[in-house]
C-alpha cells in the first residue's frame, strides 16, 4: 500500500468519525458519568430506569460500543412493557448507533427502521431527523450514496421546518461528505461553507470545528496542502479551546499523516500522532487509541522500520479483537499483510490478509472486501501462483466495476470528456492567434515596404546626382531586406509550430508511438482501402502481461521505462507501411497492411519471442516480461466494419490471457455464430 492510499484511506476514517460524533448525537462520556449512572440505576424505580439505562447506553456508546448493546436492549424491553414510546424508540435509535459502531450494518439499519416507523406514528420529530440521518450513514458505509443521500436530504427538509439551524447545519454537512466520497469535491464544498455559515450564525463551536476539519480534507484531496494545512490548525485550535479532547485528535491525525506522505517530515508527523494517542488513552477512546496505533505503524513503515511498525500494527489488532471492531480489525490485517509481503513472507502475508477477507465478508464492508482481493491477487503474482492471482483479481475486477453506477461513470466522463475539448480548443484558439498576428504583421511589413521603396524612388529622383541620396537609398534597401528576412524567420516558425502541434496531436509522448486516435483512423482508413482493392490486412492487438505489478512493485518510472523500451523492440520487427500505435495503457495496436493470416502469425511470434527473451535493466534491477496477442485478418473472420475488426483481435487477445497469457491466439468465432 503507498503512502497516498494509506492518506486517502485517514481522511475518509477521519470524515466519517465526525460525521458519526455529529449525526448520532452520542454525547461523549467518561467514567465518572457511567459510574454516576450505574449508581443511580440501583436506586431508581421502574419507571426511571428506561431513561437511565438509554443514558448509560449512550454513554458506552464511545467509550465500548459492544457494552452499550445490553443496556439499550433492557430500556427498549422495559419501555415496551410499560408503554412507553418515547423510551422504546430512544433505545432503537441507541441500538441502531451501537450497530454502526460495531459495523453490523444489516442490524444497525433494521433497529434505526423501526425506531424510524415509531418516531413517525408517535410525531417524535426530533428522533424522527435522528433516525434518516443515522440511515444515511449507515448506507453510505454500504456504499449506496443514491440512497444515503435521499435519506440525508429527507432530513433536511424536516429540519428545516422544524426551524432547528443546529440540526440544518448538520444535515448539509452530511450531504458534503456523501459528495466528498463520490469524488465531486466542488459540491462538497459548498454544502461544507453552507454547514459554517450557518453553525457560524448560531454559534455552534463544536460544529464549526468539525466543518472547518472537514473543508481541510477537501483541500487535502485537491491537493491544495497548504490550504488544508490552514483549516486544520484552524481546527484544532477551536476544539483546543472548547476543551474537546474527542475532537482535537481529527486534525491532529490528518495534519500527521500529510506531513509524513506530502511533506516527509517524519519528526513533525510522529508528534502530531503521538499526541493523538495520549490523548485517546487520556478520555479511554480505546477504538480511537487502535486507530492511532495502526497510523504510527504506517508513519514507521513510510521510513522503512518494519519491525516498529509491526509493533504497532499488532498494538492496534488486539484492542480492536477485544473491542470487537471487525471492519477496523480487517485494515489492521491487511496493513500487517501487507507488510509481510513486502518483506518476502508470502505464507504470512497469505495468512493476514485471508483474515481480513473474512472479516470484511461478514460485515459486508465492499470497499475493504474489494482491497483484500486486490491484495491477495498481487501476492499470489509475487509467489509465481498466476491461476490463482487471476482468479483474485477477476473478483477484484468485478467489484470495482459494480461500484460505478452508470450514472456516475457517464456523469464522469462527460466532465472528462468536457475538459478534454476545453483543452484542445484553448490550444487552437491560442494557435490561431498567432496566426493572425503574423498575418498582421506580414500586411503591415509589405505596406512599410511598399511606402519605403516610393519614398526611396523619389529621393533617388530628386538626388540621383547626390552620392548622400544613394546612401540613402542603400540604407532603405537594406531596411526592406532585413524586414523581408524577419519576416520569412517569422513563417518559418510559424510552420514548425503548425507542424509540432500535429505531430504532438497524433503521437503518444511517452513511447512515441502514434495514439489512440491517430491508429484508429489509420484502422478505418486501411480497411476500406483494403476491401476496396480485394487486397489482405491483418491486425494485432497486444497488452504487457502482469503489468500492474511491475508499477506496484517498482513504481510507475519503471513501468515507463519499460513502456518506451518494449515500443523500440516493436519498432524493430515491423515493416515501413505497417502502423504501430499504443492503444492505450500497456495496449499496443498493430496494423499489417498486404498481409495474410500466416504473415500476421509470423511477426506475433516474432515480437513475443524478442519480449520474452528479453532482460531490461532499470539500474541494478533485471526486469523480464511478457507480451500476449490477439490476431484477426480480414479474409479469414470477414468483419463488416472496422469497429467488429477490431473487436475480433479483441477477442483473440482475451483469448490468449484467460489461456495462461505469453502466448498468441487467432480470432475464434463463438460457438454457433
Amino acid at each position: 500500500m503507498g503512502k497516498v492510499s494509506v492518506y486517502i484511506q485517514v481522511c475518509m476514517k477521519t470524515i466519517i468519525c465526525c460525521v458519526l460524533a455529529a449525526v448520532l448525537l452520542a454525547v461523549p462520556a467518561g467514567a465518572s458519568r457511567i459510574d454516576e449512572l450505574t449508581q443511580s440505576l440501583q436506586t431508581a424505580s421502574e419507571a426511571e430506569k428506561p431513561s437511565i439505562l438509554n443514558d448509560l447506553a449512550v454513554a458506552y456508546l464511545d467509550v465500548s460500543p459492544k457494552d452499550a448493546l445490553p443496556y439499550a436492549h433492557q430500556a427498549l424491553e422495559i419501555s415496551e412493557r410499560q408503554d412507553n414510546h418515547r423510551q422504546a424508540a430512544t433505545a432503537l435509535k441507541t441500538l441502531g448507533v451501537a450497530h454502526i459502531y460495531l459495523s453490523n450494518f444489516t442490524d444497525a439499519a433494521a433497529f434505526t427502521e423501526r425506531c424510524l416507523t415509531l418516531a413517525r406514528r408517535e410525531n417524535f420529530h426530533d428522533l424522527v431527523s435522528a433516525c434518516l440521518n443515522n440511515l444515511g450513514v449507515i448506507y453510505r458505509f454500504r456504499s449506496d450514496y443514491k440512497k444515503s443521500l435521499e435519506y440525508y436530504f429527507e432530513a433536511l427538509a424536516l429540519m428545516e421546518s422544524q426551524g432547528n439551524q443546529r440540526l440544518v447545519g448538520l444535515a448539509h454537512s452530511n450531504i458534503g461528505t456523501i459528495y466528498y466520497f463520490w469524488g465531486d469535491y466542488d459540491k462538497a464544498l459548498e454544502y461544507y461553507f453552507q454547514a459554517l455559515r450557518i453553525r457560524e450564525e448560531i454559534a455552534d463551536r463544536a460544529g464549526i470545528a468539525d466543518t472547518l476539519n472537514n473543508i481541510a480534507v477537501i483541500y487535502d484531496e485537491m491537493k491544495q496542502y497548504q490550504l488544508a494545512l490552514e483549516y486544520y490548525q484552524k481546527s484544532l485550535r477551536l476544539f483546543e479551546e472548547l476543551g474537546d479532547q474527542r475532537g482535537i485528535v481529527n486534525p491532529l491525525n490528518n495534519m500527521g499523516v500529510i506531513y509524513y506522505v506530502y511533506f516527509q517530515d517524519y519528526d513533525q508527523s510522529l508528534e502530531y500522532h503521538q499526541r493523538a494517542l495520549k490523548i485517546r488513552r487520556e478520555i479511554r477512546d480505546r477504538l480511537g487509541e487502535a486507530v492511532s496505533l495502526n497510523n504510527l505503524g504506517n508513519l514507521y513503515r513510510a521510513q522503512g522500520d518494519g519491525e516498529t511498525a509491526l509493533r504497532y500494527y499488532l498494538q492496534a489488532m488486539r484492542l480492536k479483537e477485544e473491542l470487537g471492531e471487525k471492519a477496523e480489525l480487517a485494515v489492521s490485517l491487511r496493513d500487517i499483510g501487507d507488510l509481510y509481503r513486502e518483506r518476502g513472507q508470502y505464507e504470512l502475508a497469505l495468512d493476514y490478509t485471508r483474515r481480513a477477507l473474512v472479516l470484511a465478508e461478514e460485515v459486508e464492508a465492499g470497499k475493504d472486501i474489494r482491497l483484500a482481493y486486490r491484495d491477495l491477487s498481487e501476492i499470489y503474482a509475487t509467489m509465481g501462483d498466476h491461476a490463482r492471482a487471476l482468479e483474485y483479481y477477476k473478483q477484484y475486477n468485478e467489484l470495482e466495476n459494480r461500484m460505478l453506477s452508470e450514472e456516475t461513470a457517464g456523469t464522469l466522463a462527460r466532465l472528462q470528456a468536457g475538459k478534454a475539448v476545453e483543452g484542445k480548443e484553448k490550444e487552437i484558439e491560442l494557435l490561431q492567434r498567432e496566426q493572425a498576428a503574423q498575418r498582421n504583421l506580414r500586411n503591415f511589413l509589405m505596406v512599410i515596404s511598399v511606402l519605403i521603396v516610393g519614398i526611396s524612388l523619389l529621393l533617388y529622383n530628386r538626388y540621383r546626382l547626390k552620392k548622400k541620396s544613394n546612401l540613402e537609398l542603400q540604407a532603405k534597401s537594406d531596411q526592406i531586406q532585413a524586414q523581408k528576412e524577419k519576416l520569412e524567420t517569422l513563417n518559418a516558425i510559424l510552420e514548425e509550430r503548425n507542424k509540432e502541434y500535429y505531430i504532438s496531436s497524433i503521437m503518444d509522448p511517452l513511447t512515441e508511438l502514434y495514439n489512440r486516435t491517430y491508429i484508429l483512423d489509420a484502422l478505418n482508413k486501411e480497411f476500406s482501402r483494403s476491401r476496396r482493392h480485394h487486397t489482405t490486412l491483418a491486425v494485432i492487438f497486444m497488452d504487457l502481461d502482469h503489468f500492474k505489478t511491475v508499477n506496484d512493485r517498482y513504481g510507475h518510472m519503471v513501468g515507463d521505462y519499460l513502456l518506451k523500451h518494449i515500443a523500440n523492440h516493436l519498432r524493430e520487427e515491423i515493416r515501413v507501411e505497417d502502423v504501430l500505435g499504443r492503444y492505450g495503457g500497456e495496449e499496443f495496436l498493430l496494423i499489417l497492411p498486404n498481409t495474410d493470416l500466416a504473415g500476421a502469425r509470423r511477426v506475433a511470434d516474432k515480437i513475443r519471442d524478442k519480449i520474452e527473451r528479453t532482460v531490461y535493466h532499470y539500474g541494478e534491477e533485471p526486469l523480464s516480461i511478457t507480451i500476449s496477442q490477439g490476431i484477426a485478418d480480414l479474409a479469414a473472420h470477414q468483419p463488416c466494419t472496422a469497429g467488429e475488426f477490431l473487436a475480433m483481435a479483441d477477442a483473440a487477445l482475451y483469448q490468449a490471457k484467460e489461456a495462461g497469457r505469453n502466448r498468441t491466439e487467432i480470432y475464434t468465432p463463438p460457438a454457433g455464430t
